[in-house]
């Protein structure tokens, strides 16, 4: 007899919560964790919809995710492996605001620099 593997998939926690938010944008009941997302009436608008809720929720879900892994059991893999990904390093500094440009395109510095030439010059 071969030992019973547990089936693939992220956490129970994360494929509820990926199913009941497909459920809810779906106004359905009864996807299961194998479902392919646009079997059960998935579309790119519901894509976009769910990994916003989700982003919402803490899960760390991006729309293409959701075109890469079509089951909740795969999403959810793949939701859990994001979770586990460290968070990007960010720069301490912040950033230095950014100067707005003039109509002219030139930096305000150098339109300044080149009006005053020409008061002098008149």
């Amino acid at each position: 007899a071969r030992p019973s593997r547990p089936p693939a998939g992220g956490s129970a926690h994360t494929e509820r919560a990926l199913t009941a938010l497909l459920e809810e944008l779906l106004e359905i009941t009864g996807v299961e964790r194998e479902d392919n997302f646009f079997a059960v009436g998935g579309d790119s608008i519901v894509a976009v919809q769910l990994a916003g809720r989700a982003t919402a929720q803490g899960l760390p879900l991006t729309p293409a995710m959701v075109f890469e892994h079509m089951s909740i059991a795969e999403l959810a893999a793949a939701v859990d492996a994001a979770a586990d990904q460290p968070a990007p390093e960010r720069d301490s500094a912040p950033e230095p605001p950014s100067a707005p440009m003039s109509a002219s395109g030139l930096d305000p510095a150098a339109l300044a620099e080149l009006t005053a030439s020409w008061l002098r010059e008149s």
